[in-house]
């Protein structure tokens, strides 16, 4: 992106015209909105570089689980069997957070 920024600057304002240069820009930014609308149509993810990385993560993971014939059923049958603490301290830190900001809301009714 800087890169491209850079050259429209240099095109635009030493080798041609604003004049010439504003189409380019348009249809540029076009395609990139054409872009991200196909990767959220295709992957119901934002097109930002978190949902690209969320989306390139669990492709390649899908492909691993297919490669080394993983069972995934199994794997959550005993992942539901034994919840891991990990995921009891984040439900214990969402909902403190639900509470923290709750109270923030209240707080903000009284003034």
């Amino acid at each position: 992106m800087v890169v491209q920024t850079g050259g429209f600057m240099r095109l635009t304002f030493w080798e041609l015209t604003w004049d010439v240069m504003e189409p380019i820009c348009f249809y540029v930014t076009s395609m990139y909105f054409m872009a991200g609308y196909a990767f959220f149509l295709r992957t119901s993810k934002e097109p930002s570089f978190e949902g690209f990385y969320k989306s390139r993560f669990s492709t390649k993971q899908r492909q691993l689980i297919k490669a080394y014939n993983f069972d995934i059923q199994r794997y959550n049958e005993l992942k539901a069997m034994f919840p891991s603490t990990v995921e009891e301290e984040l439900q214990v830190s969402s909902a403190a957070s639900f509470d923290y900001s709750e109270k923030m809301q209240i707080g903000a009714l009284d003034h």
